[in-house]
């Protein structure tokens, strides 16, 4: 192999700034010798002897003149270069090569920056050359059989990282300024080749150096790179999409493909809740395929007919699931920037998504899942991802606030989102009950505090945001039936459901609607409630956390509508009591069991009005 030369020049304007930071970086790289990171240790041994040879070449040149020139990026640049060639030509593999091939990376990775700013004429004219260099250095290394130092600073996984990093750096300093075919060259073998590699180390640099070039290409709408790690993903879902999942007898291959969607899923789930990374008609299109992956995983798992012992290996299922689930969550999470630009697109997107999962309900095969802590963990986070991703697409309709068809959509929806996110808490696994209950709480918050409740009082005839209103809280009072799973998780739930009274509560601090008819509407929808809450704490099946939490609620109802409106919407004594059944009403003031209400009343109210 021969070096390629040419003549440098100098093209950089802020020539002193320039040169001061890249000494910096230099004096910094060589004056780690006495570190005690070994890594440290070689990249400073082989900065100075490339300093050194730098500098005596300098000597030769100009024997006359004695003083010593600072060293231009160019001709470090060329030095790595020149080193880094002959480690590869050498005949020797031992470790002390891939120990210096490593530092050598190290070092040229802090380079091209500079070099690329300060020379780009070199930096193109360089680029096949680093290029194959990169492209054979990974190609032979992933053929060898070398093992990882005990350090974890040598060996071939420590050397793949670091091309890796180097690559990425390159891609983004001077990509743009090369051929598409030089580029997607180097893209495929130095990035997207190890994408499947069996080292969690190497997998996950390559995975945060196709974040950072896709970033980096990111504002090019002709992006090169970022098109191709797009259709290399599109690809690669497809191909999984058109096999289908209703082959539930797994094969070897079907477990290894498995393994690769696994993994190219975990790179989707950070890249697609970036901006920056793909555009909004590439992020959704990617969002189609986890939906469609995700579905057909469902739909395998329901002919199973409740049959754990029929799949061998459902923990693998269900990480697949999970690692679908996320990515189309990451799909979901977008600026509202985003939103604007493809309002339609998105709208329609997030309509298909949550209409999907509500039809296709999750639900693992019963198992013997409890005496298996790692696979019960597995499909809990399956339970939670799945309802994120109904909270995410149920909030994105009410989101975009310039299209009424959504609106409108997500007011038909959200009542059984509410229900499917029940169902959810009310799963085999309880360790997702805590989670789906804070996301629950979340979508009560965004679509109710706001966009429903201003149509709703800005039309009292709008039948359907009453009819949503009505359905919703319908699905919301089965938290209370005491023959319900619902009871072992009144500590989640049960602020919740005080989260959706206080929503509704608060459109009655609008004066304009003080006396209105919605006023009274309210009420009537709140007060019903109130008692189930008031007489499931003097149920003997209560324990005081949950009594505590029956409390919490009737507390910030208090506060927030004062004691008045209060005792307007419950009674004090219990109409199921005996005694009052029997008394006069007026002799049956407090029923012994409603003893708690007063102070509830009196601490509560004394922050809205003095009782």
């Amino acid at each position: 192999m021969v070096m390629e030369t040419m003549q440098i020049h100098n093209t950089h304007e802020t020539e002193g700034v320039t040169d001061n930071t890249f000494t910096e970086t230099l004096n910094l790289l060589s004056s780690r010798q006495n570190a005690r990171d070994p890594r440290a240790k070689r990249v400073a041994a082989v900065t100075s002897a490339l300093l050194q040879s730098i500098q005596e070449q300098q000597q030769q040149r100009s024997a006359t003149d004695n003083k010593s020139k600072p060293v231009s990026e160019a001709e470090f640049f060329m030095s790595v270069l020149v080193a880094f060639e002959g480690t590869l030509s050498s005949s020797s593999s031992s470790s002390s090569t891939t120990d210096v091939q490593i530092a050598l990376l190290e070092v040229l990775n802090k380079v091209v920056p500079f070099v690329s700013l300060s020379n780009p004429n070199l930096m193109i004219h360089q680029y096949g050359l680093i290029s194959r260099t990169l492209r054979t250095l990974t190609t032979t290394t992933l053929s060898s059989t070398k093992e990882e130092t005990r350090d974890g600073l040598g060996g071939s996984n420590a050397l793949l990282r670091s091309v890796v990093k180097v690559c990425a750096t390159v891609l983004t300093s001077c990509g743009k300024g090369t051929t598409e075919k030089a580029t997607l060259e180097l893209l495929h073998t130095c990035i997207l080749n190890l994408f499947q590699d069996s080292r969690p180390k190497v997998r996950r640099a390559a995975h945060t150096a196709a974040l950072e070039v896709c970033v980096a290409d990111g504002n090019d709408e002709t992006g090169v790179v970022r098109h191709q790690i797009y259709e290399y993903a599109h690809a690669i879902l497809l191909q999984a999409n058109s096999s289908g999942g209703d082959k539930m007898e797994e094969e070897e291959d079907t477990q290894v493909d498995q393994v690769k969607l696994i993994h190219l899923l975990g790179f989707l789930s950070k890249a697609l809740c970036n901006a920056a990374c793909f555009s909004t008609s590439e992020r959704l299109s990617l969002g189609e395929d986890c939906v469609k992956l995700a579905l057909s995983q469902i739909t395998s798992m329901q002919k199973l007919g409740g049959s754990f012992t029929k799949v061998s290996n459902m923990l693998s299922k269900a990480m697949l699931m999970s690692a679908t689930l996320s990515s189309l969550h990451a799909s979901l999470e977008s600026s509202e920037g985003e939103q604007e630009e493809g309002g339609e697109q998105e709208r329609d997107f997030a309509a298909r998504v949550l209409a999907s999962l509500l039809q296709h309900k999750l639900q693992f095969p019963s198992s013997d899942a409890s005496t298996n802590n790692g696979q019960a963990a597995v499909m809990a986070e399956c339970y939670i991802l799945y309802g994120r991703c109904i909270v995410s697409s149920t909030e994105k309709l009410f989101s975009l606030a310039t299209s009424t068809k959504s609106v409108q959509i997500g007011i038909k929806l959200l009542p059984l989102s509410i229900s499917s996110l029940l169902q959810l808490v009310d799963s085999p696994y309880d360790m997702s009950a805590k989670t789906v209950s804070s996301e629950m709480t979340t979508l009560i918050r965004s679509v109710f505090s706001v966009p429903l409740s201003k149509m709703l009082l800005e039309s009292n005839n709008n039948s359907d945001a009453k009819d949503c209103i009505e359905k919703s809280l319908s699905a919301l009072q089965r938290i209370l039936v005491q023959s319900s799973h619902f009871k072992y998780h009144y500590e989640y739930l049960l602020p919740t459901l005080s989260s959706f009274l206080l929503v509704l509560l608060k459109s009655l601090k609008d004066k304009k609607h003080k006396d209105s008819k919605m006023h009274a509407q309210v009420k009537e929808w709140i007060a019903p409630t109130l008692e189930q809450l008031i007489q499931l704490h003097a149920s003997p099946t209560m324990d005081a956390s949950s009594k505590k939490s029956i409390e919490f609620v009737c507390s910030s109802v208090v506060e927030e509508v004062g004691c008045q409106e209060f005792l307007e919407m419950i009674s004090l004594y219990n109409p199921t009591d005996t005694a009052a059944l029997n008394a006069k009403k007026e002799d049956v003031v407090l029923s012994n069991d409603r003893a708690w209400i007063l102070p509830i009343i009196k601490s509560s109210s004394s922050l809205t009005l003095n009782i």
